[in-house]
Formats: C-alpha cells, sequence, structure tokens
C-alpha cells in the first residue's frame, strides 16, 4: 500500500493514558486497538495531543479485570503519572502494519468523499463508530454534497460498501439519497 505525500509525519491515535493507579508511577491505559493488546506492538509510542508529540518508552505492563495499567520510564510517582492523565498514545503512521486488500484504518477513511451508486454526492467522512453490530461512517454535508444532512451509513463491505477508492478518495456505496 502506498501511503499519500506527507502521511509518514502523521500520528495515529491508539490509546489515551487514564488516570495514576497505585503508588508507583502506574496508570490506567485506554486502547483504541482491537484486541485492546494490540496497542502494545507498536513501536515507538509518541505521548501529547494535537502536534505536540514526544518520544514515550513503556517500562511495564500489567492486565487486570478492567483492562491495562502502564508505566512509562521515568516515571516513578502518582505525581509524575497524574501529568500524563488525558494524553493520548500515538504510533507514525509508518508504525502501522500493511492491511490486507479491502481493508482500511480509520484514519485512512477520514475525509474521504461518499458517492452513490447514482453519482450523488453525500458529503465526507466525519468519522467512524463501532457500534458493537458493525461499523458506522459518520457522513456530513459539505459544499460537494448534493443536501445538507448528515448521514448515518453502515460500513458493511459488499452489501454497502461497493468501492474505496484511497487515491481517488472516493467511497462508492449503494445508498440512496433519500434514505
Amino acid at each position: 500500500m502506498s501511503r499519500p505525500a506527507g502521511e509518514a509525519d502523521q500520528i495515529v491515535t491508539v490509546g489515551r493514558i487514564g488516570a495514576p493507579y497505585a503508588v508507583s508511577g502506574w496508570m490506567r491505559l485506554e486502547s483504541f486497538t482491537d484486541p485492546l493488546e494490540n496497542i502494545l506492538q507498536y513501536d515507538p509510542w509518541k505521548i501529547g495531543r494535537g502536534r505536540d508529540w514526544r518520544d514515550a518508552e513503556l517500562a511495564g505492563v500489567e492486565r487486570d479485570a478492567k483492562g491495562l495499567r502502564i508505566s512509562l520510564k521515568g516515571c516513578a510517582s502518582p505525581e509524575e503519572a497524574r501529568r500524563y492523565t488525558g494524553m493520548f498514545v500515538g504510533v507514525p503512521v509508518q508504525a502501522l502494519p500493511e492491511t490486507p486488500d479491502g481493508e482500511y484504518y480509520w484514519h485512512q477513511l477520514h475525509g474521504l468523499q461518499v458517492c452513490n451508486e447514482a453519482g450523488e454526492n453525500l458529503g465526507h467522512i466525519e468519522k467512524m463508530l463501532d457500534t458493537g453490530a458493525n461499523d458506522v461512517m459518520v457522513v456530513q454535508p459539505d459544499p460537494r454534497s448534493i443536501d445538507d444532512r448528515e448521514r448515518l451509513i453502515p460500513w458493511l463491505q459488499e452489501r454497502v460498501v461497493r468501492r474505496v477508492d484511497l487515491g481517488q478518495g472516493v467511497v462508492r456505496v449503494d445508498w440512496p439519497a433519500d434514505y
């Protein structure tokens, strides 16, 4: 898979740091990966938000009934851990493994235009939602769309999603404009 120009500098968010845990600098980790342990496979880790990211090195991991707890190298107290609360864990986009044909990372879909089989532009993908049953595209209107409606369109490959063209920036769907 080729990556768009400038994508090498992008950071993809894969988790969020939660509250400190215990007295030695451990903290809760909310993983955005599925399964949640996949976050541990990425290297290098970046911690931050927006455009402010810095390198972080994992020092320890524990799993419990509530999820993952981590410690970071150089963080040895609850006060130090508290500074990380609410920060995101990211990885450089080039650190992500290649996806099989027909599979995409959500960050690749963000911003793509959604057009139906009749050639009508329904808007762009603002975000993706995990509903449990299937993923859902949140399609927002924009100046190129046929109307001002927000649409929630299920990500059901072959049934609804007919074709994804990352190069052209378009997702073709079998979805009527009046639905």
